[in-house]
């Protein structure tokens, strides 16, 4: 039988405990090497370490004789008569440093007469945790910076739709200015008209007909006055359309653009999202894998 008595203890003694404890301590080295001398293996009876070995990693010093602590697995599962696993973090450790343990008791004609345990130190795992947090706080930093960025994107593509039906008022009452300006522009030409005709009476009536041809001819000068006035007036309104409809097109392709930038900022923030559950999953994972 493979064996490592522990320290300061005689073989009589071994031999007078339990049968299970005997195996359990003639091969606790093996375990140990097959864990790769990493981790800590420790066997108890039901009160106290009767072998132990120390993992790499570091020193537990749990000799044999050391009692055992109510608050280990070691002493839970002999208590529970269940497989203990349990992480302690270096605040909760009797020890000074985090490390995570399992416990297995030992049965004996359907008593629990020891417990055999192991532990590992949580150094990577430590690290890997405090990524796993710097990573958790800037992606929730970024995932809010995404939804904030989809709100303005959707913001912004509001104000683009509410300007842009604006744009189209102002265009359709542009259309009514025009309207009214072909009907002034109507009404000029019979007032035109009317001073032709009116200047010819009034050259018919020779003599009598001079002061009506005075009048004719102001009648005239007015029309041309309010014609030429229309023709620039429209000439404004042609450029004022012009740049209307040119603006509303700028403004379509603008909106657009904002809606297709709220619905990416949209994936953005759900896709941070998704790697923020992740990183949490990451993290609490970290406490669990160990071995």
């Amino acid at each position: 039988m493979l064996r490592d008595i522990g320290r300061n203890e005689s073989n009589d003694n071994y031999k007078e405990k339990p049968m299970i404890l005997q195996h359990a301590i003639g091969i606790g080295h093996v375990v140990y090497e097959l864990m790769g001398g990493k981790n800590t293996i420790v066997i108890g009876d039901t009160k106290k370490v009767v072998w132990s070995k120390d993992g790499a990693a570091a020193k537990f010093n749990l000799s044999p004789g050391t009692v055992l602590n109510p608050s280990w697995v070691s002493t839970k599962a002999v208590k529970t008569g269940k497989k203990i696993v349990d992480y302690k973090d270096a605040k909760e450790s009797t020890f000074g440093f985090a490390y995570a343990a399992i416990a297995v008791p030992l049965f004996e004609n359907n008593k629990v007469v020891g417990v055999f345990f192991t532990t590992n130190i949580l150094e990577k795992q430590k690290e890997i945790g405090v990524m796993a947090d710097n990573f958790l706080t800037s992606t929730t930093q970024m995932s809010q910076a995404g939804q904030d960025m989809a709100n303005s994107a959707n913001n912004l593509a509001m104000a683009v739709e509410e300007l842009n039906m604006e744009s189209k008022k102002m265009s359709s009452n542009l259309g009514v200015v025009e309207n009214t300006i072909s009907l002034i522009e109507g009404v000029a030409n019979q007032t035109h008209l009317l001073g032709i005709n009116a200047a010819i009476e009034a050259a018919r009536a020779g003599e009598n007909g001079r002061g009506f041809a005075v009048v004719a001819s102001e009648i005239q000068k007015l029309a041309k006055t309010v014609k030429d006035s229309i023709k620039q007036t429209v000439d404004g309104l042609i450029n004022i359309s012009l740049s209307v409809n040119e603006t509303i097109d700028k403004h379509n392709k603008i909106s657009i653009l904002s809606q297709e930038q709220a619905a990416s900022a949209e994936e953005i923030s759900a896709s941070i999202s998704e790697f923020s559950e992740n990183t949490s999953r990451l993290n609490a994972l970290t406490k669990e894998v160990w071995l």
